[in-house]
């Protein structure tokens, strides 16, 4: 496989996402979306990551990640993905990767950006229609992103520095609807480049 092009550095915020092998679905049961998050946490808390942003939807992932030390994004992600396909495997009885090829992972600098990839990976379940409001997907953090205190300091320590406020992030997810993030999907074309 031909090496990876994105460089990951402290401090530096990437968006990653994969899916499953031919859009098969990669949580079958929700003990294994229980069992990646708790994966993903303790990984990222070993490695000094930190999960702002996510979204596990049946066939995919997405994840908002700023890699605050030098254990590089990419370490991070191949080991909780990892242990995950090992584990998934083994509990549904089967065997190969679960994931289609290796995770895309791009660098975010621009801060409005950083403020629409969070719409857009928010509202991953509502544009599939599986729930009416973002906040209603269990599998995310949509819900915590908009109560404020429930969330690490981390996680807390960058919606305040990229919104200013949870109120303004309140704001900015309350009036994004379908058809704007709809129009955002074409951002995710940035994935290619």
């Amino acid at each position: 496989m031909p090496r990876r092009s994105t460089i990951f550095q402290q401090d530096y915020v990437f968006h990653a996402m994969n899916r499953g092998a031919g859009k098969a679905e990669i949580f079958l049961a929700d003990e294994d979306y229980l069992f990646l998050l708790n994966l993903m946490f303790s990984y990222a808390e070993r490695m000094n990551i930190t999960v702002p942003v996510y979204c596990l939807m049946p066939n995919r992932y997405n994840l908002l990640l700023k890699q605050n030390g030098e254990i590089p994004v990419n370490d991070f992600i191949r080991n909780t993905f990892s242990v995950y396909a090992r584990w998934f495997n083994k509990k549904h009885d089967r065997t190969g990767t679960p994931f289609e090829g290796r995770f895309k992972a791009k660098f975010v600098e621009d801060d409005f950006f950083k403020q629409c990839l969070c719409g857009y990976i928010l509202f991953n379940p509502v544009k599939e229609n599986r729930v009416a409001r973002p906040e209603d997907w269990k599998y995310s953090n949509a819900r915590p992103l908009l109560d404020t205190g429930i969330l690490e300091d981390s996680q807390n320590g960058f919606i305040h520095e990229l919104f200013g406020t949870h109120e303004k992030f309140r704001d900015f997810m309350d009036c994004l609807d379908l058809e704007t993030v709809l129009r955002m999907s074409g951002f995710s074309s940035y994935m290619l480049g």
